[in-house]
């Protein structure tokens, strides 16, 4: 892991109100630069300083790191905090300040970059853009797209700060003994721990539909996964995310490179329970070292139900 300088540990502003003409400008921390442009179509200055700052970024090399952001907009105050390790997203948390009505989705430095890209292209009538002067992140955009028009400018404010020796989150400890909870829905067959820490996870092969019968794997009619991470079961067969509720956050995925599995179906695709049996069950860690899972009996009750 790199360490982020320090100049990076910027404060968070708390967001104005998305309707005033002035948009809020970042304070504290270390250097930046911020630049209010005016696009016309003879000359794109924001292009060059974005191109600039993907370089920068890149030659720093960061790849851990904590990303804090809030979206600028006429809209309840929406921010979330994504942990960042090897340059993916490993945890994606709503803030405990924001009322956001829905989760954009987790950010890394890079998804920022292209945002920007995004506005320039969309030729705004202003664009501010704050760029940390050493290692090039993004700290702040602000895109005012017609000035005739309220409440349709939008935006960022980002903190990012470094992950100290400690603080990487660890994947969980593999224990197949804790497979201990069946999660019933959709057309394939889950179990996990109590915790929602470890899962296994078997699913139709691509496109196909579930087949019954005896599967060897791997390959064929199923696909078997190891799942490490976090409330890995969480809105579990619901379509509506409430503020503040969690979201599945997988870490590791390790492949099901042996045994078999024997799949008992409903009649005729109908919804209704199910039954995997799994046996000599073996999943493959990111390290190539082979981990045995043993024997073990899914129920799926509601098989083939969808939420929607």
């Amino acid at each position: 892991m790199r360490a982020l300088v320090a100049s990076m540990a910027l404060s968070l502003l708390v967001l104005a109100g998305c309707g005033d003409d002035d948009a809020p400008v970042a304070a504290g921390g270390g250097e930046t630069t911020t630049t209010t442009t005016t696009i016309d179509a003879t000359t794109d200055p924001e292009q060059a300083r974005l191109d600039d700052a993907r370089r920068r970024w890149e030659a720093a090399g960061i790849d851990d790191y904590r990303l804090t952001w809030a979206v600028q907009c006429f809209c309840p105050r929406t921010a979330f905090v994504d942990t960042v390790v090897d340059g993916e997203v490993v945890t994606h948390e709503q803030a405990p300040d924001s009322d956001a009505l829905d989760d954009p989705g987790p950010k890394t430095v890079p998804d920022i970059f292209d945002e920007v890209q995004a506005a320039i292209d969309e030729d705004p009538a202003t664009l501010e853009v704050t760029y940390d002067e050493e290692t090039g992140a993004v700290t702040r955009w602000w895109a005012d797209y017609r000035l005739d028009m309220a409440d349709e400018e939008q935006g960022l404010e980002v903190v990012i700060e470094p992950l100290v020796d400690g603080e990487v989150p660890a994947s969980p400890d593999f224990d197949p003994d804790a497979l201990a909870v069946d999660h019933p829905c959709g057309r394939g067959f889950q179990v996990g721990s109590r915790d929602q820490q470890v899962a296994l996870v078997f699913r139709p092969s691509g496109d196909e539909p579930p087949a019954a019968g005896v599967h060897v794997l791997p390959g064929g009619s199923w696909t078997g996964t190891v799942h490490l991470g976090q409330d890995l079961f969480a809105n579990w067969c619901d379509d509506v995310l409430e503020p503040g509720e969690p979201t599945p956050e997988v870490r590791e995925e390790w492949p099901v490179v042996e045994g078999s599995i024997e799949v008992v179906l409903p009649p005729d695709g109908e919804w209704g329970p199910a039954t995997l049996t799994a046996t000599g069950l073996v999943a493959e860690r990111p390290d190539g070292q082979r981990v045995p899972i043993g024997d073990i009996v899914i129920e799926n009750s509601n098989h083939g139900f969808v939420a929607g």
